[in-house]
């Protein structure tokens, strides 16, 4: 299948490590030009030069990104189009996830999730859409989870947030359609190859104690067997979506979350 992305410009959020990465990866496999936009502009190059290595040297740039950050999402939307001219993809990966059981949500839990799951979209969105009406062609890609979808008991702030951004994706989707650009979320179940779950042992010792099991491997157990296709979600799943959603042949697709989870919870 063709899906017209060759010479595309594209940027990743949180594109120096795990989904993020994945996504970076698969885009490049279809010769979009890449911006790794993170937080850790290491994490970014590695992924930024593993890319032109094997795809060709110019196809890639990586830049230091806060999204929380106005000024920084500025800046970094001004290097893409002063690399490669113009933006016309905008994946909306980077997250935080602060594992929490309501009586322990802090102050500076709320801002953060609140500051870079959502705002951080808000202002990705508002910096490149200037770029994709005057082209009356873009994509953009949030990611939200599953979550989002059903609240999940210590991760309230998450849940959150990740409702809010199927809410705001909905709403700009409607605003933005008729530019020639769609907007759409995706809401994948656990994926236990990032990496995330291990940096964080409180999300592990959370959600054992909810499903009432005694180690990681006895979690991730349980939870696969409730999956109908019977594994869990990987970052190739997300990122073939991905590469669906911002091609030409997803144009009628705008304004939807699409779930990810095997059948797990059915929409």
């Amino acid at each position: 299948m063709n899906l017209d992305l060759k010479g595309k410009v594209a940027i990743v959020t949180g594109g120096g490590s795990g989904i993020g990465r994945g996504i970076a990866m698969a885009l490049a496999e279809e010769d979009v030009n890449m911006i790794i936009a993170d937080v850790n502009v290491q994490r970014a190059s590695t992924v930024a030069k593993e890319i032109e290595k094997r795809y060709g040297k110019g196809k890639a740039l990586a830049v230091k990104t806060d999204v929380s950050n106005r000024e920084s999402v500025d800046f970094m939307v001004r290097q893409a189009v002063k690399k490669f001219g113009t933006v016309h993809i905008l994946v909306n990966n980077a997250g935080v996830t602060i594992p929490n059981f309501i009586e322990d949500v802090t102050e500076e839990d709320i801002e953060k999730t609140i500051d870079v799951n959502l705002k951080g979209a808000i202002h990705c969105i508002m910096a490149v859409q200037p770029y994709m009406k005057r082209q009356r062609w873009g994509r953009i890609v949030n990611m939200s989870s599953m979550s989002g979808v059903k609240g999940s008991a210590g991760l309230s702030v998450y849940s959150m947030s990740k409702f809010a951004v199927r809410g705001f994706t909905q709403a700009v989707g409607v605003e933005l359609g008729r530019f020639g650009i769609t907007v759409n979320a995706i809401a994948p179940s656990d994926i236990y190859e990032t990496g995330s779950w291990d940096e964080k042992p409180i999300l592990y010792e959370i959600s054992m104690k909810k499903e009432g099991v005694s180690s990681p491997e006895e979690l991730r157990r349980k939870r696969i067997e409730k999956i109908p296709v019977g594994r869990s979600c990987t970052i190739e799943d997300i990122a073939s979506l991905v590469v669906f959603l911002v091609s030409e042949r997803a144009g009628f697709i705008n304004a939807q979350t699409i779930q990810v989870n095997g059948g797990l919870l059915p929409s």
